[in-house]
């Protein structure tokens, strides 16, 4: 859902005043997590305040077919209070790419109370990354954990990411099996770097096998590094190589225009002048470099 406003304060959009105010009076600023007396709203009327001064606010800056194009966030509002948890995830986006952090956490745990492996893993998140409310690492990891037995594969590399060890690779693995490349990806990874090339080279060529292309460029070190002369294994690496540098991986190409220098000079240019071209800084200066002089001889 899109944000509604491209700023970043905390709290709903503030209604502008229009131009030629009736009154010469101030208007009060109405806090919607806040009542009388400074007493928290409840949940129930913070939302309903919200999406209202969203579509008011909405039709003041540009018009009523604007206003008009973005009155599903009031439907969704309301499917959002009537305990409909897909709707409570896409509200929650809705304030995080607004910039509402705190309002966006609370409609994700209460989407994570139904037990949605959508719900689970925003709200697990929040928890675990302190996004919205106090960082809580526990029951951050405990309802990501739930996310990824509900199927969730994000909340498996989450929990990767923030583990080390055979904890870190327990939680890649199950990334893997729900069908994230990347997990497998990560854990071949971590095999090649504690030395377990055996059980390396399959997770990279299954998260290969899905087109992941770092995964190829991957692949194709760890078969270099394990080639020791053998020529067919030294092939199987270019091939990587090659594969990683089609689907635009900036290392692969650096690697396949390595590879083909003595053998194949033309076509090492045309990898190398891809990296040239990349993104990444010492990749790209040097495959500069090797371009330069593989063009002078």
């Amino acid at each position: 859902m899109p944000p509604l406003r491209e700023d970043k304060a905390e709290g709903p959009a503030a209604i502008p005043r229009p131009i030629g105010a009736f009154s010469r009076r101030r208007p009060r600023r109405l806090d919607v997590a806040r009542g009388r007396g400074d007493r928290p709203l409840p949940m129930s009327a913070r939302i309903r305040i919200g999406l209202l001064r969203a579509t008011v606010a909405t039709f003041l800056l540009a018009g009523p077919a604007t206003a008009e194009a973005e009155t599903p966030i009031a439907v969704l509002g309301e499917r959002a209070l009537a305990g409909d948890a897909r709707a409570m995830v896409e509200l929650g986006h809705a304030y995080r790419e607004d910039g509402h952090a705190a309002v966006a956490a609370d409609w994700f745990c209460r989407a994570a109370s139904q037990g949605t492996a959508d719900g689970l893993f925003w709200c697990g998140r929040s928890l675990l990354l302190g996004y919205g409310r106090s960082a809580e690492n526990g029951a951050g990891r405990a309802m990501l954990a739930a996310a990824a037995d509900a199927g969730s594969a994000e909340a498996a590399l989450l929990l990767g990411e923030h583990s080390e060890g055979t904890a870190a690779e327990r939680w890649f693995a199950t990334a893997g099996r729900l069908g994230a490349a990347e997990g497998d990806y990560r854990l071949g990874l971590l095999l090649e770097r504690r030395g377990d090339r055996d059980g390396a080279l399959p997770a990279l060529r299954r998260a290969a096998a899905r087109d992941f292309a770092a995964a190829h460029n991957a692949l194709g070190v760890a078969l270099a590094n394990a080639a020791r002369g053998d020529p067919a294994a030294r092939r199987e690496a270019l091939d990587a190589f090659i594969r990683g540098a089609r689907l635009g991986d900036q290392a692969a190409q650096l690697n396949a225009g390595l590879e083909l220098l003595a053998a194949d000079p033309a076509r090492a240019r045309e990898y190398l002048a891809q990296a040239a071209t990349g993104r990444d800084g010492p990749i790209r200066e040097l495959a500069g470099r090797l371009l330069d002089r593989a063009t002078s001889r």
